[in-house]
C-alpha cells in the first residue's frame, strides 16, 4: 500500500507539464547539488565531459506534449554545437527503457541520450518541479541557465544566447 501511495505522490509531483515558459539566466552561476542519475542498464552516468564547456539536462516524460515538442530543438543543438554542449534527456515519467526505445524509434529521435532518475532525487536536487525543464550547467558544475516549460531553442535569440555562452 505504501508503494502505491508513494508512486501516486511522486507521479503528481512531476505531472505538471508546462507549455508556458520561463528562462532564468543566472548573473552569478548557481551552486547545485546533484544525486546520481542512471542509464538504461542502471549504471551511474557521469554527465560531465571535460572536452565540452556545458552540459544540457532536459527533464521530460513521454506523455508530456511540450517535452516532445522541445526534443528536436535540443537534438539540433547537440548536433550543431557538439563541441560545446553535451545534451542529456532525463526521464522522470517512470517509463521503462524498452518503452523509451520504442518512443525514440516512433519519433525518429536519433542520438537521444536518455538518463533515468530512478527515485527522482536528481530532479529534486536540481529543483525541477515542472516538465519540461532544461538546465545548462558549466564544466565547473554550476547552473548557468534554467528554463521551465517549452522553449523554442531554434529561435534566433536562443541560438545567439547559446552561441555567446
Amino acid at each position: 500500500m505504501f508503494k502505491i501511495i508513494f508512486i501516486f505522490i511522486i507521479f503528481f509531483y512531476h505531472a505538471n507539464a508546462n507549455d508556458k515558459s520561463e528562462l532564468i539566466i543566472h548573473k552569478v552561476p548557481k551552486s547545485i547539488k546533484m544525486s546520481n542519475v542512471y542509464d538504461s542498464k542502471d549504471n551511474i552516468v557521469d554527465i560531465f565531459d571535460e572536452k565540452k564547456k556545458f552540459t544540457i539536462l532536459n527533464f521530460w516524460a513521454t506523455w508530456c506534449a511540450p517535452c516532445v515538442k522541445e526534443i528536436p530543438d535540443l537534438l539540433n543543438i547537440q548536433s550543431v554545437q557538439k563541441e560545446k554542449f553535451n545534451v542529456f534527456f532525463v526521464s522522470v515519467g517512470f517509463t521503462s527503457p524498452e518503452d523509451i526505445k520504442k518512443f525514440k524509434e516512433k519519433h525518429k529521435f536519433k542520438n537521444m541520450k536518455v538518463l533515468y532518475d530512478k527515485n527522482l532525487k536528481f530532479s529534486k536536487d536540481l529543483e525541477v518541479s515542472t516538465i519540461p525543464t532544461t538546465i545548462i550547467i558549466d564544466n565547473k558544475q554550476k547552473e548557468i541557465i534554467k528554463a521551465t516549460g517549452y522553449i523554442d531553442w531554434n529561435a534566433k535569440k536562443k541560438i545567439e544566447l547559446l552561441e555567446n555562452l
